[in-house]
């Protein structure tokens, strides 16, 4: 079994049947991100989908594991394939929590991605107020 989210040496240590970071971030299990992180995981190694565990957690809205990943050092500027943040993420899927989080943690509200797009572009499109009324409040002009 290939963990995704951790280095092969990180993966032994935390057990082959353990789950992954990224799987576990997404799927909101905050014992098993605690465990994982606790046994060395790195939070900001991606996925097969070059997603982090921020990406997972961030788009399906679960705020304290955010926290958590951010607490052990996530990168809030991490780029997926399509150079979209976890802010990106967060606000498309109108998780203003997480919105909040990623910006107090130091996301940046303009970053654009591949295709030129903002969090605030998404926020507009998805009609999610919560999150562009954030982002404004944290400099967001595009």
């Amino acid at each position: 079994m290939t963990v995704c989210c951790l280095p092969s040496a990180q993966a032994e240590q935390a057990g082959e049947s353990a789950p992954s970071l990224c799987a576990a971030a997404a799927g909101g299990d905050a014992q098993q991100v605690a465990n994982l992180l606790a046994a060395g995981a790195d939070a900001n190694i991606p996925d097969t989908a070059g997603e982090t565990p921020l990406h997972k957690a961030a788009y399906a809205g679960h705020a304290r594991i955010v926290t958590m990943l951010l607490q052990a050092k996530a990168d809030p500027g991490a780029v997926d394939p399509a150079g979209q943040t976890p802010l990106f993420a967060a606000t498309e899927a109108g998780h203003a929590a997480c919105v909040a989080l990623l910006l107090a943690g130091g996301a940046q509200a303009n970053v654009a991605d591949n295709s030129g797009y903002t969090p605030l572009h998404a926020a507009a499109w998805r009609n999610h107020a919560e999150a562009a009324m954030l982002l404004l409040l944290h400099g967001a002009d595009a």
